[in-house]
């Protein structure tokens, strides 16, 4: 905390390509949580800048060192409530299964069955789905699809080679906005769940001043018009922070 309003510079993990949430567009960073990062940072009197990498290296990168805290959302699962400390919640995180629009055979999520599904490598929406799969379809989905990136599984699913995507709510509720002919949610799976940032654990009071930050953009509404503006509605989060 010292180092980051000495420097007046904070720095973040970030994945590319979790759109709506962050992604890049004509070589710059846009996204729900780039416009929430900017203003947690002027409210606390500092610059940021963001370090992108593939998912798979933010959650090492944070453990390393290589920046302050991630700014890309995270599922907050119990496992990772243990490990990391978080912000309160700053959007849904529900898990929801995703198909073509011309798709008829998964009117729900109970017909994954024997079909191929597909989710992003090592993230709590893959743990999610495979959860789901194994108690409540008995290990009947034909194939569990890994991708490096969601970009890549949205393609896949739109040219038939698999047969469902598994992500947050809101991530496929902003995919619909965009593909209102291409794609269409079918229902959530798993357990209620909340996405919020994530910081080390010895690194309690940054957490906390950037809390504050947070905070009070849920107060004076600056929350409910990210949410608006990127997912054509808003809602109440608890104001809780997890740990």
């Amino acid at each position: 905390m010292k180092q980051v309003m000495a420097k007046k510079l904070v720095v973040t993990g970030n994945e590319p390509d979790f759109f709506p949430f962050q992604y890049v567009e004509n070589g710059e960073n846009k996204g729900y949580g780039v416009d929430l990062l900017a203003y947690v940072a002027k409210d606390m009197g500092i610059e940021y800048r963001q370090i992108l990498l593939p998912w798979d290296g933010v959650l090492p990168g944070l453990e390393s060192k290589k920046f302050d805290f991630i700014s890309d959302v995270l599922l907050m699962t119990p496992e990772r409530l243990e490990k990391y400390l978080f912000t309160s919640p700053i959007a849904d995180g529900s898990v929801a299964v995703l198909v073509r629009k011309d798709n008829k055979d998964i009117q729900s999520p109970a017909d994954m069955a024997g079909k191929v599904v597909g989710a992003l490598r090592g993230s709590a929406m893959m743990k999610i789905l495979k959860d789901y799969n194994t108690t409540e379809l008995n290990g009947g989905v034909k194939e569990i699809k890994e991708f490096v990136g969601y970009p890549e599984a949205y393609e896949d699913l739109k040219n038939g080679r698999i047969d469902a995507v598994a992500n947050t709510m809101p991530n496929l509720q902003a995919l619909v906005m965009k593909f209102p002919d291409q794609y269409k949610i079918v229902d959530k799976i798993g357990p209620k769940v909340y996405l919020g940032w994530a910081f080390r654990k010895e690194d309690k009071a940054l957490r906390d001043r950037v809390e504050q930050s947070i905070t009070k953009a849920k107060e004076d509404g600056t929350i409910a018009k990210l949410l608006e503006k990127y997912f054509a509605e808003s809602y109440d989060l608890p104001k809780d922070v997890p740990n």
